[in-house]
């Protein structure tokens, strides 16, 4: 097995310290892990989220995504099929398979991305760096997200999941 490049840094960092964004529907991110800290290789950010939170139907071209569900419960759709994810559950999203999340319940997930870089950028786009105070109100324009993810080679096809659906 080749041996990680000698180039990467070891990263030791505490929770304060990871850059947080602020997202749609009252989501909070966490940046743990960037493309600059790992290279290229992996993505890793720590998402709060609110009972109802979604995603919309989308297929990323250039990245692999994986849920790890800490706390809450939360939908995922793969193509077709809907499954329910409890805490500790995980659910592995090779690229160009159409899919969404829905928080059922509020809910925390770690969502890895590989190669990294995709993911963070969409993110860091369209979100409000919390190191700035938010505005009352603010939401990201459903245009910055559009546009983010076609620059990250993400696909949106379809809204959002409602809690009825």
């Amino acid at each position: 097995m080749p041996m990680p490049s000698a180039s990467l840094h070891p990263c030791i960092r505490q929770a304060d310290e990871h850059q947080r964004l602020a997202y749609t529907g009252g989501a909070e991110l966490a940046v743990i892990l960037d493309a600059a800290i790992t290279g290229g290789q992996l993505t890793v950010i720590d998402n709060h989220a609110p009972r109802g939170h979604a995603s919309p139907v989308h297929v990323h071209s250039r990245d692999d995504e994986a849920f790890l569900l800490i706390d809450g419960q939360m939908t995922v759709w793969v193509g077709e099929e809907r499954h329910r994810l409890r805490p500790g559950g995980i659910v592995f999203l090779p690229r160009n398979i159409p899919h969404a999340v829905r928080c059922d319940i509020a809910s925390r997930t770690l969502v890895l991305s590989t190669p990294a870089g995709f993911q963070e950028a969409v993110f860091r786009s369209a979100g409000w760096d919390l190191s700035q105070p938010l505005p009352a109100g603010w939401q990201p324009a459903p245009e910055a997200i559009r546009r983010a993810a076609e620059q990250a080679g993400v696909t949106l096809i379809g809204p959002p999941h409602g809690l009825d659906d």
